[in-house]
C-alpha cells in the first residue's frame, strides 16, 4: 500500500474510532466537545450559550476529554484483542 493510501486508511479508522467514542459519552460531555472542538467556539461563548460560568465550561470540557480518552483506550484494546 502506498504511504498516502496507508495514512488515509489510518485516518479514516481513527475518525471512526473517535465517532464511536463520542457516541458513548454522556450527552452533555459530547455537546461540550462538539461546541469546543468541532464548532471551535471559545469558552466564553459556550458559557453564554449554556448559561453557565466559563470556569464550569473549562472543567466540564476537561472531564469530557478525559472520559473520551478512557473510552478510546478501551475501544483500542478491544479492537486489538479482536485482531
Amino acid at each position: 500500500m502506498e504511504p498516502d493510501a496507508a495514512s488515509r486508511v489510518q485516518s479514516s479508522s481513527d475518525s471512526r474510532l473517535v465517532a464511536l467514542g463520542l457516541e458513548r459519552l454522556e450527552p452533555e460531555q459530547r455537546a461540550m466537545l462538539v461546541l469546543r472542538d468541532v464548532r471551535a467556539m471559545d469558552y466564553s461563548h459556550i458559557a453564554q450559550a449554556l448559561g453557565i460560568a466559563e470556569g464550569t465550561v473549562k472543567s466540564r470540557i476537561f472531564r469530557a476529554r478525559a472520559a473520551l480518552r478512557e473510552i478510546l483506550e478501551q475501544l483500542t484494546k478491544s479492537t486489538a484483542a479482536d485482531d
